[in-house]
């Protein structure tokens, strides 16, 4: 064997070696995210526990906003969640959430702290929690044409 020979096979071992050690620190990172991804959940859980608890899961499809009576709903805010993901695929939209409050449930009973609620658009609950089945033909063309 000449030199040049000898010097790629020693090249050829180290780069070998070093795709093992990059491999093991990527599937190591890989398994630390999900650890963390997996404490992340399990402390959320934790957290929401008390609150699971007492009200179930329902508290993500109920609408309702009542602190005087316990009945707390998450529509509102997922929803808000919801229109801050799509972001400007569906344009300025209060324009046409105020043109159509027919697509929302009045919140009438209930208070911030500040505000209470009323029948209408109040400071507390806004026009009202969205009714998801009249909000989305608001939307789909919007959707659409901009794709």
């Amino acid at each position: 064997m000449d030199a040049r020979a000898l010097t790629y096979q020693t090249v050829m071992r180290r780069e070998a070696r070093a795709d093992v050690v990059f491999s093991l620190l990527t599937r190591s990172s890989a398994y630390l995210v999900l650890a963390l991804l997996a404490g992340v959940l399990l402390t959320l859980i934790y957290g929401s526990w008390p609150a699971l608890r007492i009200f179930k899961f329902g508290f993500l499809t109920h609408e309702v906003w009542d602190p005087v009576a316990s009945q707390f709903g998450a529509v509102a805010p997922l929803y808000a969640g919801l229109f801050a993901a799509f972001g400007n695929k569906l344009g300025f939209v209060t324009p046409k959430l105020w043109l159509n409050q027919g697509a929302f449930t009045d919140i009438t009973v209930g208070s911030n702290g500040i505000y209470s609620a009323a029948p209408g658009p109040d400071a507390c609950s806004g026009i009202g929690a969205p009714i998801g089945t009249r909000i989305a033909p608001l939307f789909i063309a919007a959707a659409v044409a901009s794709t």
